[in-house]
């Protein structure tokens, strides 16, 4: 992601979705998604939690990086995939 965090929250915001406690973004941690270590810095940021979810538009990166860090993975299709 090349958009900062507060870019990526008001985003979010402007459209409905609200009540975030952190927003990760790989361009703020410059970690990929599909190394699966942006995913583990979320993770050890919640160590009593043990349940994760990612929704993303990759099959590489948010589908395979999600499930390599054990989070749960949602694919969002693209829209020139319709």
């Amino acid at each position: 992601m090349y958009l900062p965090s507060k870019v990526v929250k008001e985003i979010l915001e402007k459209n409905g979705f609200v009540g975030f406690e952190k927003i990760y973004v790989s361009c703020e941690h410059g970690y990929a998604k599909g190394q699966g270590k942006l995913f583990e810095i979320a993770k050890a940021d919640y160590p009593t939690k043990t349940k994760f979810a990612h929704v993303g538009d990759s099959k590489e990166a948010d589908i395979k990086g999600a499930q390599k860090a054990g989070v749960t993975p949602f694919y969002y299709e693209q829209c020139n995939e319709f």
